[in-house]
């Protein structure tokens, strides 16, 4: 279970720090930034996939699913990468999907946190479904004024870069504590 968890927390950290960047370079520059944003976002997306495929590939118990959103992210990301002109006005939509699948990511997370029976996990469920409402508020507002859609991603990765970060440390120290629970030795003291 450590294993997993350190992998978990690695990726979602790499992912949640791509955010964050691409959140606050997108509020500063918001209007000088279409052609780049989408190339940096086409990275992005690149980078992701290959993680999530490297992930797949070295873990001995891969889950499928990691492998084909590794693929459809990688192949998303060339694409931008190739025609970025077409998709300004898909990229709310597009982040909205990516916002969508961490919230999905850090409410399993929080689930995992609960049966932990670790302390943090309402705080973690709360902020999962905040990162799956912006998500859906962004893939439903995708095609509104693209100088306020750009805003609102910056500010939509910011949080979901720090959220995934929180929610990945409370996860972790929920699970640790689990695991020194389950490791601790019960005694009898002899009184001398």
């Amino acid at each position: 279970m450590k294993e997993i968890l350190k992998k978990i927390k690695a990726d979602t950290i790499l992912s949640a720090v791509l955010c964050i960047i691409l959140g606050v370079v997108l509020l500063l520059y918001t209007e000088q930034m279409t052609d780049l944003l989408c190339k940096l976002l086409a990275a992005v997306l690149i980078v992701m996939g290959v993680a999530h495929m490297i992930i797949y590939f070295t873990d001995r118990m891969g889950n499928k699913f990691r492998l084909i959103g590794g693929v459809v992210v990688l192949l998303l990301g060339v694409w931008i990468f190739i025609n970025p002109r077409i998709i300004i006005n898909l990229i709310p939509a597009i982040i909205g999907a990516i916002l969508f699948l961490h919230g999905v990511e850090d409410l399993c997370l929080a689930i995992q946190a609960k049966q932990a029976e670790g302390s943090a996990w309402i705080s973690c469920l709360i902020l999962a479904i905040v990162n799956l409402a912006i998500g859906i508020l962004l893939i439903v507002k995708a095609f509104e004024a693209a100088q306020i859609a750009f805003k609102l991603i910056g500010i939509a990765l910011i949080y979901d870069g720090i959220s995934d970060i929180w929610i990945v440390s409370r996860a972790v120290k929920a699970a640790k504590q689990m695991e020194q629970d389950l490791n601790a030795i019960d005694t009898e003291g002899k009184e001398l």
